[in-house]
């Protein structure tokens, strides 16, 4: 997205990456800037701003700034970036919500958030725990599927969503943690 306006005769470009549509965080950046704010000493305070640039001649000044994808949310406007770093961002989104203790968070947990994402469509919530591992939330689905053993795991689990789908089936509790079978209780 391109701003421009004109002091003393200078140009002033923004442009503003993002991968999803905040119009809010579009909306405060215009503002300072037309309000003839410092931007580089204002983005610096924003929780959802990656990266700032400042570049400029004489006669233009040119900013680039990179918003902060997140990948998951913790609570309203909170979310995890793909680090699983908290931070504040002024819309909300329609994306899966994850519950995780700082102290359980490391590389391999990152990784199975990302593939167990990737792999369920529907996902409405992902709870972690080091004691049992995921436990997912789908609109046709509360699963349990460890931390072990996942992509066989969320084969199966995407089988019996599909099949439930087909079925017009209620709600129902998975355990998937089982190395033979499962089991699968109606809500």
């Amino acid at each position: 997205m391109f701003s421009f306006i004109k002091i003393d005769k200078k140009t002033i470009s923004t442009t503003i990456s993002m991968s999803v549509n905040c119009t809010e965080c579009v909306r405060d950046i215009k503002t300072n800037l037309y309000k003839g704010r410092d931007l580089s000493a204002y983005v610096i305070t924003k929780d959802w701003v990656k990266a700032f640039t400042k570049s400029g001649s004489r006669n233009s000044l040119s900013y680039n700034v990179v918003l902060k994808d997140p990948i998951f949310k913790s609570n309203e406007n909170l979310y995890f970036d793909d680090q699983f770093n908290l931070f504040f961002m002024p819309s909300s989104f329609q994306i899966p919500k994850l519950f995780i203790k700082k102290s359980d968070v490391s590389d391999e947990a990152i990784i199975q958030a990302k593939t167990i994402k990737e792999n369920l469509p529907n996902l409405v919530a992902l709870n972690y725990s080091d004691l049992s591992g995921w436990q997912v939330q789908t609109n046709k689905v509360n699963a349990y599927i460890g931390k072990t053993d996942l992509d066989h795991r969320l084969v199966k689990l995407n089988k019996i969503i599909k099949n439930l789908e087909e079925n017009n089936s209620k709600l129902i509790l998975l355990d998937l943690r089982y190395h033979q079978g499962y089991v699968l209780k109606n809500i």
